[in-house]
C-alpha cells in the first residue's frame, strides 16, 4: 500500500521535467541548487468520506518552491512553476478524482523559498489505496 500523498508525489515527478526535484512529505531542501524547482506533498486532513462505507477524504498541499531570491524573478519562475504542476492536476489521467481548490503565495522552509501551496483533496477506499 502506498500513502495517498507519495501516489500524489509519484504522479508529479513522472510527468514534472527533470529540474523539478519532487518528495512525498513536508520538506523544504536546506540548500536549493540553481535552476531548480521543488515540490512538496503531504497531507493535512483524513476524514471519512460522506455516504460511502470505508472511504476516506483526503486533504493535501502540494508546496511549489524556488530557490531564486530576485522577486521579479521569482515571480516568473513560480508562475511557470504553479502552471505546470497545476497542467499536470488537470490533465494527467492517473490524477482521476484528484481536485485542486486553490493556490496560495506562502515562504517555505527556514530557508524562506518564494512558493505557493496549491490545496487538493481525493477520495480513496481501501482498493484505490492499495492500487496506489
Amino acid at each position: 500500500m502506498t500513502s495517498i500523498q507519495k501516489w500524489v508525489a509519484g504522479v508529479l515527478d513522472d510527468a514534472l521535467p527533470d529540474a523539478y526535484i519532487v518528495r512525498g512529505y513536508w520538506w523544504a531542501p536546506d540548500g536549493a541548487e540553481p535552476g531548480r524547482t521543488y515540490v512538496s506533498v503531504y497531507r493535512t486532513l483524513a476524514e471519512p468520506a460522506a455516504n460511502v462505507q470505508g472511504a476516506r477524504r483526503h486533504e493535501l498541499n502540494v508546496d511549489v518552491m524556488t530557490s531564486i531570491t530576485n522577486p521579479k524573478k521569482a515571480d516568473d519562475a513560480l508562475d511557470a512553476a504553479l502552471s505546470a504542476v497545476l497542467d499536470v492536476i488537470d490533465t494527467d489521467e492517473d490524477f482521476g478524482g484528484l481536485t485542486w481548490v486553490r493556490a496560495d503565495r506562502i515562504v517555505a522552509g527556514e530557508q524562506q523559498y518564494p512558493a505557493y501551496t496549491i490545496s487538493v483533496w481525493c477520495v480513496s477506499t481501501r482498493e484505490t489505496e492499495e492500487g496506489a
